[in-house]
């Protein structure tokens, strides 16, 4: 709705969705901070001692098992599973959305320009501007929406397995294999960065605009002193 966008996308709307992005997930991650701990465990090899680190369940969590059913199945639906969910839904609407207005364009636009013998050899127009932009934006999100279902997804069917199964579940796998799921969703974050960058015009000037000055005024050479000479 083009012609509302004043109202929806408001600086109070924008504001309150920044806040709320910030609030939403530490109210939903507070019973995972509570449910694991890190503990410390001390191994001599070779007369030198050695102190590892990993992770583990609260010990109130693992008496009571429903608590614990609860915490992984929020953790579950509503930190991994509802948001891939979201983002699918999002990202196939916009890139709908990107395929008809590049549908109107070409229904809309008139090819009176090109001279008739060119058309009749078949000649092919060369895409747009606006049309280039609108296809690296469709590959933009189409990667962005990959990468997060990769790694995403999985934890979350992982997570709701532990709730359908127990602690036992988490004991025997997720030692093993959550320290790797929590750096693929690290790297999908810091690819995401680089595709943005690479692929959206508006982001590097953004991204420039907030940084570039920041870091070149510390390298700016000092201006140079006014000096005033006074001839007698």
């Amino acid at each position: 709705y083009p012609e509302r966008s004043h109202i929806l996308c408001s600086e109070y709307r924008c504001t309150l969705a920044i806040s709320l992005s910030y609030l939403i997930p530490i109210v939903l991650c507070t019973p995972t901070y509570i449910t694991i701990t890190i503990t410390k465990q001390e191994i001599t090899e070779n007369k030198v001692k050695y102190v590892l680190y990993h992770t583990d369940l609260n010990e109130a969590f693992k008496n009571d098992k429903t608590l614990l059913k609860i915490n992984f199945w929020i953790y579950a639906v509503f930190i991994k599973l509802l948001p891939c969910c979201i983002l699918t839904v999002i990202s196939c609407w916009l890139i709908r959305a990107l395929f008809g207005a590049k549908r109107r364009k070409r229904v809309l636009r008139s090819y009176d320009c090109y001279p008739l013998s060119e058309i009749g050899r078949g000649a092919r127009r060369k895409p747009s501007k606006a049309e280039r932009r609108a296809d690296r934006t469709t590959k933009m999100l189409v990667a962005v929406l990959f990468l997060f279902l990769v790694t995403e997804f999985p934890q979350g069917i992982f997570a709701l397995l532990i709730g359908i199964k127990g602690k036992d579940l988490f004991l025997e796998c997720y030692q093993l294999y959550g320290e790797i799921m929590d750096i693929l969703a690290l790297i999908n974050g810091a690819i995401n960065f680089i595709l943005y960058c690479c692929m959206n015009r508006m982001f590097r000037a953004t991204f420039g605009q907030l940084f570039k000055h920041k870091i070149l005024a510390q390298w700016a050479p000092a201006p140079p002193s006014e000096v005033h000479t006074t001839y007698v």
